[in-house]
């Protein structure tokens, strides 16, 4: 159906739903999509590989993306990154869960703020149960978590980095 502009799908849970099924399905997806909104909650196969599979097939033309990794626990910064970098440029529209990924941190973020096309107005995202462990409502919430100063999580990572420094080898 090539002139279809909005799909939702839903693999929550399926152990069939790994990086060759990502591959299969974005194949297929009609270029003409404005709208997609994908879950792979609790997909036990869906990994980083998985990720980047989707983020290189994104169709260009998207404005609202939804995708959903709520406890894909083998998704990590390098997953965020990529989907980051792979972006559609017209896209207005952003909601990502990546709850209890505990492979994100704030390095992923910072991927994320930084690639985030200038057209993206309207932004959720979740990240409980990572090691950044928030949430955001807009850009500018993501973009204020990141700023060295004041950020609960970077602070965390550095009071961590430090005391990992200090230990004994």
């Amino acid at each position: 159906d090539e002139q279809r502009t909005q799909l939702s799908l839903t693999f929550a849970g399926m152990e069939n739903a790994n990086t060759a099924a990502v591959r299969c399905l974005v194949k297929g997806l009609p270029r003409s999509l404005e709208q997609l909104q994908l879950s792979f909650e609790c997909c036990p196969n869906i990994n980083d590989q998985a990720v980047i599979e989707l983020a290189d097939g994104l169709p260009q033309n998207l404005q609202e993306l939804s995708l959903d990794f709520l406890g894909c626990k083998a998704v990590t910064d390098t997953g965020v990154e990529r989907l980051a970098e792979k972006l559609p440029t017209q896209l207005t529209s952003l909601t990502l869960h990546f709850d209890n990924c505990s492979g994100i941190s704030s390095l992923g973020l910072r991927a994320l703020a930084e690639h985030l096309p200038k057209t993206v107005h309207a932004f959720r995202g979740t990240f409980q149960g990572t090691k950044v462990d928030d949430s955001f409502t807009s850009v500018s919430d993501l973009r204020k978590a990141l700023k060295p100063a004041g950020s609960k999580f970077l602070g965390s990572e550095r009071r961590l980095a430090s005391i990992i420094a200090k230990m004994p080898l």
